[in-house]
């Protein structure tokens, strides 16, 4: 993800790819696999943002529009079924073999 983000020219070329990593790794590691009534996706897009700061990243309109998108999963989710595991539940089957 983070040299993805090097190569595609949102952030310097000069970034450290392994700290980009462990930054966005620091984010986003403690939500995985805890339900939606455990994760707080505001304090997660605060760290995202603080983080793209941090790394002098230019932030793609099209990551805000997801990251809204989370917003509102986070609510309705929360609303209908909170235990629900989105990663889990969002996971592509074919995602494991491919990473």
């Amino acid at each position: 993800m983070a040299e993805l983000h090097v190569d595609s020219g949102w952030v310097p070329p000069d970034t450290n790819v392994e700290d980009f990593e462990f930054a966005i790794r620091t984010v986003c590691e403690p939500i995985f696999e805890k339900p939606l009534a455990e994760i707080s996706f505001g304090h997660v897009l605060l760290n995202l943002f603080n983080t793209a700061r941090r790394f002098n990243m230019e932030v793609q309109p099209q990551l805000v529009l997801l990251q809204k998108t989370l917003l509102y999963v986070e609510g309705v989710g929360r609303q209908l079924y909170p235990q629900l595991d989105l990663w889990k539940t969002a996971k592509p089957p074919f995602l494991e073999s491919w990473i």
